[in-house]
């Protein structure tokens, strides 16, 4: 069976605004902040953060599905 691939849409009020982008599929949520993806599963949460990102790092879409 073939997955489909990770498709993200900007938040528009689904979750907490700090959040840029949102994407779900069967058994996850990924959330992308300005300096922080954070990876929500059945059984507990992964929190990404980036080393030495700089402060000015902007998460932007760069295409639309």
């Amino acid at each position: 069976m073939l997955e489909s691939p990770l498709r993200f849409e900007a938040n528009r009020g689904q979750t907490d605004a700090s959040v840029k982008f949102i994407a779900r599929g069967p058994g996850y949520t990924m959330l992308l902040a300005e300096r922080e993806a954070v990876l929500n599963l059945r059984g507990g949460a992964v929190r990404m953060r980036l080393l030495d990102a700089g402060a000015t790092a902007v998460a932007k879409g760069l295409d639309r599905l």
